[in-house]
């Protein structure tokens, strides 16, 4: 799995979406080719969400979330949702979907071709444009199914293959994965999960997702605090995971239990970066809240003079907003590498 995300669905969070997918595809081999058509299925796929989507209305009918995520085996791409839908929308799915998936690449031309000339195109629903639409650039049937809510509402899983045309293996996962998927990350409260590259340019999109959540719910002060957690610990990824052809690569896990979000990451360290990065980290632990906050405006002012990113800063800023102080775990792996993680709670 590279990205999974539970939460609120709209334009900002399809764009957003789109750019961490293009920085992850860019570095896969075999996949780099595909990255117009995976933006464009993506951006299909989220917009199914805001279209066929209960929006506001999902508290009301279930305690799970609607939730979108990507996964890339070997040199095959699938992109997955749940949203829940009316009967009526559950209707016009299941007969425009056992349509597209009855065609031929031609047939499905000339159904794109009728839609646009026959058919007046609502704001919502655009007669199933779209659902031809993903038939056609991912050159698959498409996987569905529901799963009933109540009387009125089911779940709506959608999952879109693409694979190079070259692969050796043909990779095939049943619907029923993502909705096993979506009970687990739904049961432990998964918000948000992504496994990947942790360049600049990857952690800014995902800075942006997230900022995009913390607007709803939650006090001023507390999503102040979480997007700086945020900043930090991704920038720590940045600057000291091991680089493999130059990029650093990790994963990173929000979830939410009770009333706190917590924040796990972790990624591949150098060997010899071991040793002092655990020093710093144990007498960072050693600490209290006040202490914290001399130590970060001492190294802050280092930071300025020296720019030495191996200051600290992050770390010493992740333990001063964090709830409690961080439980970090380094994992020996071979000579070379061994295996950093972190848990922080807001």
């Amino acid at each position: 799995m590279s990205f999974f995300y539970h939460g609120t669905f709209s334009d900002e969070i399809t764009d957003k979406a789109i750019d961490l997918s293009d920085k992850n595809i860019d570095n896969i081999s075999g996949l780099s080719k595909m990255r117009k058509k995976v933006s464009f299925l993506m951006a299909e796929c989220i917009q199914n969400i805001v279209r066929h989507g209960e929006g506001d209305n999902i508290a009301k009918i279930t305690n799970q979330s609607e939730m979108f995520f990507t996964r890339n085996i070997n040199e095959s791409y699938f992109i997955s949702s749940a949203n829940i839908v009316d009967d009526e929308k559950k209707n016009f799915l299941t007969q425009k979907l056992d349509q597209v998936n009855g065609l031929d690449k031609d047939g499905l031309k000339e159904l794109y071709l009728d839609i646009l000339t026959n058919e007046s195109l609502s704001e919502k629903g655009g007669a199933g444009l779209g659902i031809v639409e993903m038939a056609r650039k991912s050159g698959q049937k498409l996987d569905f199914d529901f799963q009933t809510i109540n009387d009125l509402y089911s779940f709506f899983y959608l999952q879109i293959k693409l694979k190079n045309k070259n692969a050796e293996s043909n990779i095939e996962l049943p619907v029923d994965d993502i909705k096993n998927i979506h009970r687990q990350m739904d049961d432990n409260g998964i918000l948000m999960l992504y496994k990947g590259d942790f360049s600049e340019e990857s952690v800014l999109p995902m800075l942006l997702v997230i900022e995009e959540n913390l607007k709803k719910g939650k006090d001023k002060k507390t999503r102040k605090r979480m997007f700086h957690l945020m900043v930090e610990i991704l920038q720590n990824i940045s600057i000291h995971a091991s680089k493999e052809d130059g990029v650093g690569k990790g994963i990173l896990l929000i979830g939410k239990k009770d009333d706190q979000f917590i924040i796990n990451a972790g990624n591949y360290i150098d060997k010899n970066k071991v040793k002092p990065f655990k020093g710093k980290l144990e007498f960072i632990d050693k600490l209290d809240k006040e202490e914290l906050r001399d130590l970060y405006r001492e190294t802050l002012i280092k930071f300025v003079e020296d720019h030495d990113v191996d200051s600290g800063l992050g770390l010493v800023g992740i333990a001063r907003d964090s709830a409690n102080h961080p439980d970090y775990q380094f994992t020996e792996l071979n000579d070379e590498k061994s295996f950093f993680s972190i848990s922080v709670t807001v």
